[in-house]
């Protein structure tokens, strides 16, 4: 039983459904590590879930990446307006 200061467990589904992205997107950054699991048995059917903490860490990460993205992007764009 979970307790308010121990937060329940994500299925992938719901995780994707915090991030507004596919369930497939979630598969693919838990397949490239940018998004760490509990695994619930061994194989390729097993249960996967995300703790929300880690979710909210990972979604700040994604956040600050897409903002250094953008940053860059709109220098390269004013750079090669100067030239």
């Amino acid at each position: 039983m979970t307790t308010a200061a121990e937060p329940a467990l994500l299925t992938v589904q719901e995780a994707a459904e915090i991030l507004r992205v596919s369930p497939m997107t979630v598969y693919r950054m838990i397949e490239r590590d940018e998004l760490p699991v509990i695994r619930l048995s061994t194989g390729p059917k097993a249960g996967i879930r995300i703790d929300p903490e880690i979710l909210g860490e990972a979604l700040a990460e994604m956040t600050r990446v897409q903002r250094d993205r953008t940053a860059r992007s709109m220098r390269m764009r004013i750079k090669a307006d100067d030239e």
